[in-house]
């Protein structure tokens, strides 16, 4: 089987603030367990209390990641035509 032709970029943190920037922290009740920030998808561990959680919300990171690239290509495309 092939590898993919696109690295995954992925990184473990202990917490959003690690990343985050204070305007786009979320509520003080709230706690993340993933996002995307420039390209790269962030697990915060803080926030995946057991191994359903790590693969659930890796897979829904993933699919954001996934779309992003795919419509801003999309949209790259649309524009030089």
């Amino acid at each position: 089987m092939e590898q993919f032709s696109t690295k995954i970029p992925l990184s473990v943190i202990d917490r959003d603030g690690d990343i985050l920037p204070e305007s786009a922290k979320p509520a003080d009740d709230w706690v993340s367990s993933g996002f995307n920030v420039r390209g790269t998808i962030y697990l915060v561990r803080e926030g995946l209390p057991g191994r359903d959680a790590v693969a659930r919300t890796l897979w829904h990171e993933m699919l954001h990641f996934g779309l992003s690239r795919f419509f801003t290509s999309y949209v790259a495309r649309l524009a030089s035509s």
